[in-house]
């Protein structure tokens, strides 16, 4: 299509999709140039569309730009005869959107090139709209010797950065490709029975009743998996509180806390609130949740109340101990701390390009702080939970062995038929294990001193 000239034209009602496209381009530039969460850049970006299946649309652009970002830089590195200048960067985007509807999405290769030429014209690049229609009609004459030209390397095989690559080689030599491959998967949608408000056998029988097909997974005695992703507001009982969104690898840590009636439960770093809610589903407990994050402290306070569940919510630096602590001691501590999040890059897989290796020096402090400091909140004989959804040994292995090494009270301990790999004193869930993210969990029990 050649480039058009003279004023621009005013955003069409009816679109065909550029639209979704245009909003997908501004998202990644959002977080591949400016550093944003997909979050920040979702709701600045897509949420002013018209219809949820725009909005739909360009999440799906998106994610799909993350996760193969390597492999759509080298296609379009390949097709074009020089880099875009960096004024050109939303084109640039938009580009590499283009690319992943048709190299790994397969979108209608029609609809693609007239949407995404449209979505330049939207964004007032009509002298490019000709080098959009160009690049993307290229790739469609020249994909099988482009495909036969890839270098075969791992990142542009998993779409991961070189140094996750090596880590993951290096931590886990025999599981390492296939916690690659999943980390590109799309998830399933995990739900979490209340049992405050009904039971899973009760709730099973609603969804079946909505036609909506689930089904259970063993030892996760609240979860369950929807067999496909729908609006979360279609579920049934979801305004009542009956039902929760959880990924099981999540829920399994409520297991590790054994909550009983009466006992006094510290979450520690809980926005936005699911484990939290988790341990009050299971029992009548007395729990303080901290989280340092004003905003994120009142997503707490909203899944409380659909919920039906109360707890005292502190705004503050869990670590800071003299800030928020009554001086009175914990049956229970969930250590919920903060993490380079790898085992969740499949439905965070922008996290792949925020995260830098010289991130995980930082990290591993600030989770080695957060043991040391809660560690003497715990009742002798009581119990702390470590817990990362990482799978890297530098924040999990390694940093529970320290703990041990330098806690002479701290007792290794985990539950009977423990789920996952053993990983220094704990057990690292591998991302897609039974369908659930990557996480780590470890026990500890507080005994006397050196025993």
């Amino acid at each position: 299509m050649p480039a058009r000239t003279g004023a621009s034209k005013p955003p069409s009602t009816r679109d065909d999709g550029a639209a979704a496209r245009l909003a997908a381009a501004r998202a990644c530039r959002a977080v591949l140039d400016n550093g944003q969460s997909l979050g920040q850049a979702s709701s600045e970006h897509w949420k002013g569309m018209a219809t949820s299946q725009d909005r739909a649309l360009a999440r799906r652009i998106t994610l799909e730009v993350m996760r193969w970002l390597p492999r759509l830089e080298w296609l379009l590195s390949e097709l074009l005869k020089r880099p875009l200048p960096r004024r050109e960067r939303l084109v640039h985007f938009l580009l590499l959107g283009g690319l992943a509807q048709l190299e790994t999405l397969r979108l209608a290769p029609h609809g693609v090139v007239h949407a995404t030429v449209q979505a330049a014209r939207m964004a007032r690049q009509e002298r490019l709209t000709g080098l959009v229609n160009g690049v993307l009609k290229g790739y469609l004459r020249q994909q099988e010797t482009l495909s036969g030209q890839m270098p075969e390397t791992d990142s542009l095989r998993y779409g991961l950065p070189e140094w996750m690559i090596k880590r993951l080689r290096s931590d886990w030599p025999e599981h390492w490709s296939a916690i690659a491959s999943a980390s590109n998967e799309t998830p399933p949608l995990w739900l979490r029975v209340n049992r405050q408000r009904t039971s899973r056998d009760d709730y099973l029988k609603a969804l079946e009743a909505e036609g909506i097909g689930s089904h259970s997974v063993s030892g996760l005695p609240d979860g369950l998996v929807l067999d496909q992703r729908m609006a979360i507001g279609r579920l049934p009982g979801w305004d009542a509180g009956k039902v929760s969104v959880q990924d099981g690898g999540a829920q399994v840590a409520t297991d590790w806390v054994d909550p009983a009636d009466g006992m006094r439960i510290l979450d520690a770093c809980a926005a936005p609130g699911g484990k939290a809610c988790h341990l009050l589903e299971r029992a009548e407990v007395d729990l303080v949740a901290v989280e340092s994050d004003s905003t994120r402290t009142g997503r707490i306070e909203e899944n409380l109340q659909r919920l039906g569940l109360s707890a005292q919510v502190v705004t503050a630096d869990a670590a800071d101990v003299d800030a928020w602590w009554d001086g009175r001691l914990f049956d229970r501590v969930l250590v919920d701390a903060p993490c380079s999040s790898t085992g969740v890059l499949r439905r965070h897989p922008e996290i792949r390009w925020l995260r830098r290796e010289s991130d995980l020096a930082e990290y591993e402090q600030v989770q080695a702080r957060l043991l040391n400091k809660l560690w003497p909140l715990v009742k002798p004989g009581g119990m702390l939970v470590y817990v990362t959804c990482s799978v890297f040994h530098s924040e999990n292995a390694a940093q529970t062995r320290r703990f041990v090494q330098t806690h002479d009270d701290a007792r290794p301990d985990e539950p009977p038929g423990a789920i996952g790999e053993p990983a220094g004193e704990g057990r690292q869930i591998l991302p897609g294990h039974d369908g659930m993210d990557g996480f780590y969990l470890a026990r500890f029990v507080r005994t006397a001193s050196g025993q």
